[in-house]
């Protein structure tokens, strides 16, 4: 569910709605997960009983009762931190197009993807007070997820995980907080057994990084190599999609 008013722009769902969704989730067993952009709206969304937070809040002061409530159930949050950063105009997803270690592997959708860079306004604020509240919730030990909001301007298939990753790491998480991040608590908040961990049995989905340390991983892109479900990628370099200034691409 979304609860969030786009700093006024548009009606959100009350706090009398949110617990109706919450309960009706729960009773059929299901999830209850919410989009939220303020620490107001975080409060409704506690209040009612969520199972996880999509997006960590973009304004201030921080609530603290919040986040104790939080840390205190142990329910993730997945800042999405790479969108607020495009939001406030601190990264330009075009430079991608030209990144030696990704731009010769990046398909159609991707390079597309890339162009899409555009947000309606700019929201100079949004990053840092995310990053700010992501650093209180770590240290008060809430668990982070490492998610990317995909399709929003600013995010590319993929290589966002990788850009995420390294914003979190601003917000204090350290280098095994990081991998957990993206592998093993994602699988466990969705209930994914057979994934996550890299133990015999488990589905390997692996990312090779061509580096000689975990710190030197973090916001690093050079992939040495992939297994998706056990079976090595083989990855070829794409062409590149020519198009005329303005344009935003090939999209299908």
């Amino acid at each position: 569910m979304v609860i969030d008013e786009y700093e006024g722009t548009i009606e959100t769902l009350t706090p009398r709605q949110v617990n109706a969704v919450v309960d009706a989730a729960h009773r059929r067993d299901r999830l209850a997960v919410a989009h939220v952009g303020t620490w107001d709206d975080a409060t409704i969304a506690v209040d009612a009983g969520i199972d996880a937070l999509v997006h960590a809040p973009r304004d201030a002061p921080i609530n603290d009762r919040v986040v104790a409530q939080l840390a205190e159930r142990s329910i993730p949050v997945v800042p999405t931190l790479t969108i607020y950063s495009a939001a406030s105009g601190k990264h330009d997803s075009r430079t991608f197009l030209d990144h030696p270690q990704v731009a010769p592997y990046l398909d159609q959708d991707q390079q597309s993807a890339a162009q899409r860079t555009s947000w309606d306004l700019l929201w100079p604020t949004w990053c840092d007070e995310a990053v700010a509240g992501v650093a209180a919730l770590h240290k008060a030990g809430v668990p982070i997820l490492a998610g990317t909001d995909m399709l929003n301007p600013g995010t590319i298939a993929g290589v966002t995980m990788l850009h995420e990753i390294a914003l979190l790491k601003q917000a204090g998480l350290s280098d095994v907080d990081l991998l957990s991040a993206a592998t093993s608590r994602g699988a466990d908040l969705l209930g994914l057994t057979d994934r996550g961990r890299i133990i015999p049995g488990k589905r390997a989905d692996l990312i090779l990084m061509n580096v000689t340390s975990i710190d030197k991983a973090i916001g690093s892109y050079d992939i040495a190599a992939i297994w998706r479900n056990g079976h090595f990628v083989e990855r070829k370099p794409v062409a590149r999609v020519q198009t005329t200034p303005g344009s935003p691409g090939p999209d299908r």
